[in-house]
């Protein structure tokens, strides 16, 4: 029994110590019944030198695709350890627009890991007012 309390203390110390973490930030308003429609994986080493950051625009949909679909919100997931979290902005379009463009940018000379996800709605709503008294 203490074996294992012992072990568990150990466990936890290093888990601490690792720093596990991801920080969430959210765009408009993701519901249950929404699906991703689209997403990006953006990782980049550190910079060498002193004052280097990576920076990167994020487009969706990607060029050559097309989307009819309403983003309802757009997730952000940062993996990057306390000390070198990334920065992101919305710069267009975004949640009730079919289209979004995000830029990316690291700390200086950190290295940067996140995902982002964009929702849409499963099924677009009807614009017919008939259908929708019935509900």
């Amino acid at each position: 029994m203490l074996p294992r309390f012992i072990l568990g203390i150990v466990a936890l110390i290093f888990a601490f110590y690792l720093e596990v973490s991801a920080v969430s930030i959210v765009y408009g308003h993701i519901n249950p019944t929404d699906v991703v429609i689209g997403n990006e994986y953006v990782h980049s080493k550190a910079g060498r030198g002193v004052q280097s950051t990576y920076k990167k625009f994020v487009k969706f949909p990607k060029e050559g695709q097309q989307n009819n679909v309403p983003i309802s919100g757009i997730q952000i997931e940062d993996f990057g350890h306390p000390n070198n979290l990334g920065l992101n902005y919305l710069r267009e379009g975004g949640p009730g627009k079919t289209f979004a463009t995000i830029e990316i940018m690291s700390q200086k000379s950190k290295p940067i890991n996140m995902l982002i996800m964009f929702y849409g709605e499963t099924f677009p709503k009807l614009n017919n007012t008939k259908f929708n008294r019935i509900f």
